[in-house]
């Protein structure tokens, strides 16, 4: 978590280093870094909150989840607009990137979850299984739906002709 966050604080603050006027390409390109940093992030944050939570706690922990991530989006983004009229672009993109600093700090103090069961040996164990299993608990979970959909239907759909259609405005 620790490296993703950094990543995207670097990156944030990186934007105050180009002109959008006279380098539009490279603007674009840390734009496309922030996404990715900050989309890792978010995976990151999510799986911590995961094994850190109980199944009792997590529809809580995602509402509180959610409307920090708001408040953390508005606040630095809104100073930011406000900042611009008054400092140098560069200033005003590296003190928003500041604001990644109380995550960076919580991070270094907030303890490890306790492991629940041996972690995974290899990639097929951490990714592969898991993936495959919840896929199949999912189709049998749905097969008993499809047949019932494609019943429902007295008569099957089929597309009007041309011909068809000028008839039945001209009818009206």
């Amino acid at each position: 978590m620790f490296v993703t966050q950094i990543l995207v604080t670097l990156a944030i603050a990186s934007f105050g280093f180009f002109s959008p006027a006279e380098n539009i390409w490279a603007v674009a390109a840390v734009a496309a870094l922030v996404a990715f940093f900050s989309a890792s992030q978010d995976i990151v944050t999510d799986a911590y909150r995961r094994e850190l939570l109980a199944d009792t706690e997590q529809a809580l922990g995602n509402a509180v989840h959610v409307n920090a991530y708001k408040v953390a989006g508005l606040v630095p983004g809104s100073l930011s607009l406000i900042l611009v009229d008054h400092l140098l672009w560069k200033t005003v993109f590296i003190v928003t990137a500041t604001f990644m600093l109380p995550g960076i700090i919580m991070t270094l103090v907030v303890k490890e979850p306790n492991l629940h069961g041996a972690p995974p040996k290899n990639l097929r164990e951490a990714i592969v299984e898991p993936s495959s299993s919840r896929a199949a608990a999912g189709a049998r979970r749905c097969s008993w739906s499809a047949p019932s959909f494609c019943t429902s239907s007295a008569t099957p759909w089929r597309p009007r002709s041309p011909a068809s259609s000028s008839s039945t405005s001209a009818s009206r």
